[in-house]
């Protein structure tokens, strides 16, 4: 993964919200990936690259059961696709 400014991740989050709508995913999905992207964001570096990633499911695996990690990892793995970060 190459490295990601925070602010331009930010600045990207309505229009990945976008796509979503017009990817015709369910309301309720939409608004999960959004909030898990948001989340993440708040907890993460104004320069975020793997090991920062890496940090943030290390820490969500001390808060949350495995199935809510996963989770939240797949709604940023698939911003970051989105983002054009990760292939």
């Amino acid at each position: 993964m190459e490295k990601l400014r925070k602010d331009d991740a930010k600045d990207n989050i309505k229009k990945y919200e976008n796509q979503l709508v017009l990817d015709e995913l369910s309301e309720r999905t939409i608004k999960k990936y959004v909030v898990d992207v948001e989340q993440w964001l708040n907890d993460m570096p104004d320069i975020i690259n793997k090991t920062s990633i890496i940090s943030y499911k290390n820490n969500l695996a001390k808060l949350y059961k495995p199935t809510t990690v996963n989770s939240k990892i797949i709604s940023v793995n698939k911003f970051l696709k989105w983002m054009g970060c990760v292939n």
